[in-house]
């Protein structure tokens, strides 16, 4: 059996590990995933020795709060991003007189603040601007210092140690009648972290209103036929069996086969067929695509959460549930980071009160080691470089929208594309004309009649024509499934497709690739226009670019083969997969990816959501649907695939940066705790009190800062890297 639930409460790689590890540890469990961005867990387990309370209750009893997953819109997501931006906001608003008293002495000030920083008063101000923040964000302290206790300390025991003795020792200093403080710090670090949460609380509401937006597409009623009536139904109703009525413009509820009649189906939001389907007697059609014209009648086979569609939605969102983000080093040492500094803070207090040192002195060492192990720049390490690196994306149109995508991206070594909307302009175009009459004449007179249809074709051939100079059609009418007619000049035309042309004593089959609109008078054909959906210019330069870096491109696509081959063939792709439907362009990645590549998708379809969520990266046209773009990592603003190179370009600088700022954080550690410790004070004389080693602390933030600001100088090429 498997189970999804939502889990509460997790802050880190290191919350997720220590939920995965109780529940793997349960007898009857045989699978575990826990995914942090979505706040979720799937857990495999045997019923027969297991069941769900068991599981709830032993994460619960960890420190997890755990319920059965249920669809509950986004509610759930937007009170807990409205309640961090409100906790950053008011933190901001003590925060900043917070660091202006501290540091006056480094902007325009008043004369008197200088007299009180000689005073007592000076420290207490500065304590009762501290103590709001920390009431504010008081569930840092409450987490971090209960996973302490748990033995399994996470990213808040690294901000509760370091914030907490901060201000404990500011409160010492304030009663030692000593003014050099460094509470500013720790307002420093409850403000900037929260800021963080902020923006992780933004990731997960996006990630939910993916499948909110996929449950959009779904009619809510349908017209079912019940005892020779027509009855308007909730589409919940609908059961194996009903015959449902779709005309034009009509929603399709359930999938089911055509009993009667003819239809015209837009199905790309499913298949990603970008010219629309004929649908006849005996013809299946698919729940959540669109009826263009016509009119039949369609028995019901599947329903409910046993449509196609249905399981588009159940896929995103268990390929969700069980992507793991890559995890943090931050998060990954946070739990030898935390006991390793509090070790040597109480040895340098015990080892210089046993050589005989003073109080003061023994604790001002110990302090000066937690001051200045403050995780600080630690924490900022990636999300500053990320944040850095987004802006600049988000400049140049590349929307980044995790920091998993920046990390994953510069490894990928096969890109998959979608054909319809991404690397083709994703709606028909003539591409070739044929007129037994002079052609002008021929493009006056179908594009007089498509005209008065609507039809998607109808756009393209009179775009194509390019003119305001239409005859007027009489007794216009419209043939369900076959075309339009009327009369112009007193003589009757048919625009339609082969199966009405066919009946011409001139037809000839055309061989060729697209779709074939006939213009016929008098049932002679007098000529044709072959549509076909164009491949966008800029799709060859990023193709060809990625394929110099030694990236294998593929395509993968609903439509058909011969249709896929062509465009496959001129694209110079190094496989072409047609006919899919979206469950089949995921198993197809999931090949790739147990073969160790790593895998890049873009797309632009809601029959892209599945593979776009399963991929490393999923990357999204942005002129596509919102489902696309929320199930997607990244979002191609400007809907040029030459961007692709350039989100590679940025990634690669990013964690390069990323890895600086790591670098420094921790050889700053290494290199300032002994000092701080006292090491080298008898030999060399060296030490740190805590009022340097918080400035070295904050000149280590800064590092950190200016470090990541010039990823904005990058020169980001369309050429790879």
């Amino acid at each position: 059996m498997e189970k999804k639930f939502t889990v509460n409460g997790m802050s880190c790689a290191a919350c997720s590990a220590r939920v995965e590890k109780c529940v793997s540890a349960l007898n009857g469990v045989k699978n575990v995933s826990v995914n942090l961005l979505s706040s979720s867990m799937r857990v495999e387990f045997d019923e027969n020795i297991l069941n769900i309370s068991d599981i709830i209750n032993e994460v619960t009893k960890n420190g997890y709060p755990t319920e059965i997953f249920k669809r509950d819109g986004l509610n759930k997501e937007f009170d807990e991003m409205k309640n961090i931006k409100h906790r950053f906001l008011l933190s901001l608003l003590f925060f900043v007189p917070l660091m202006y008293i501290a540091m006056f002495h480094m902007f325009p000030h008043p004369h008197f603040l200088e007299k009180l920083s000689e005073t007592m008063l000076y420290g207490v101000i500065q304590l009762l601007l501290v103590a709001p923040i920390i009431i504010i964000n008081r569930n840092y302290y409450r987490d971090g210092f209960l996973s302490l206790l748990r033995l399994s300390p996470n990213m808040n025991s690294l901000i509760a140690t370091g914030s907490g003795v901060t201000v404990i020792y500011g409160v010492y200093c304030v009663f030692m009648g000593d003014n050099n403080l460094y509470i500013e710090s720790a307002g420093m670090i409850l403000t900037l972290i929260t800021l963080g949460k902020y923006l992780e609380a933004k990731a997960k509401f996006k990630t939910k209103n993916a499948v909110i937006n996929l449950q959009k597409l779904s009619p809510k009623k349908a017209l079912v036929e019940r005892n020779g009536t027509e009855v308007l139904v909730p589409a919940e109703q609908i059961v194996k069996g009903d015959i449902i009525i779709l005309k034009n413009g009509y929603s399709v509820p359930a999938d089911g086969v055509v009993t009667e009649g003819d239809i015209i189906v837009d199905q790309s939001v499913i298949t990603g067929e970008s010219i629309p389907v004929e649908k006849k007697s005996g013809d299946s059609v698919i729940a959540a695509t669109t009826v263009l014209d016509g009119h039949c009648k369609v028995m019901v086979e599947k329903s409910g959460d046993e449509t196609v569609f249905s399981k588009i939605i159940e896929i995103v969102e268990n390929a969700m549930s069980t992507k793991a983000p890559i995890a943090k080093l931050a998060d990954k040492i946070s739990g030898y980071f935390v006991p390793f500094v509090i070790v040597v803070a109480l040895v340098t207090f015990a080892v210089w009160k046993l050589v005989g040192a003073d109080l003061a002195f023994s604790v001002s060492a110990a302090v000066s080691v937690l001051v200045i192990s403050c995780p600080c720049a630690l924490g900022l390490a990636t999300p500053v470089s990320v944040t850095v690196g987004m802006g600049r994306g988000a400049s140049l149109g590349i929307l980044v929208k995790n920091a998993e995508s920046l990390e994953v991206a510069y490894k990928t070594n096969v890109v998959f594309f979608d054909k319809t909307g991404t690397v083709t302009e994703g709606k028909p175009y003539v591409t070739k004309i044929v007129s037994y009459i002079d052609e002008n004449e021929f493009l006056k007179i179908i594009s007089s009649l498509e005209k008065m249809s609507g039809h998607i074709l109808s756009e393209a051939i009179i775009k194509k024509y390019n003119s305001d100079d239409f005859y007027e059609v009489d007794n216009f009418e419209t043939q369900n499934g076959v075309g339009v007619k009327g009369v112009i000049n007193g003589k009757l035309y048919i625009a339609g497709n082969k199966k009405i042309a066919s009946n011409c004593h001139n037809y000839m089959d055309v061989d060729e690739i697209g779709t074939q609109v006939y213009l016929i008078e008098n049932n002679d054909i007098i000529g044709y226009v072959i549509l076909n959906d164009v491949i966008k210019s800029n799709s060859y330069n990023a193709i060809r670019n990625l394929k110099m870096q030694g990236i294998k491109c593929i395509m993968l696509t609903g439509d058909n083969e011969r249709i896929a081959g062509d465009v496959g063939n001129k694209l110079e792709l190094d496989e072409t997969y047609a006919e899919l439907m979206p469950d089949k362009k995921m198993e197809i990645i999931k090949k790739y990816q147990s073969k160790g590549y790593t895998v890049a998708m873009i797309g632009d379809g809601v029959n892209d959501a599945p593979a776009l969520t399963v991929a490393d990266i999923g990357l999204a046209i942005g002129k596509g649907t919102d489902v696309a773009v929320d199930c997607a990592d990244v979002v191609l603003k400007r809907n040029d695939l030459e961007d692709v190179c350039k989100m590679f370009a940025l990634s690669k600088a990013t964690i390069k940066n990323v890895k600086q700022n790591l670098f420094w954080a921790f050889f700053y550690n290494v290199l300032c705790i002994p000092l701080a410790a006292g090491v080298f004070y008898n030999s060399m004389g060296l030490l740190l009190n805590p009022m340097i080693a918080s400035g070295a602390m904050m000149f280590s933030s800064l590092f950190v800062l200016m470090n990541a600001l010039r990823l904005n100088l990058v020169k980001l090429d369309k050429k790879l890297f």
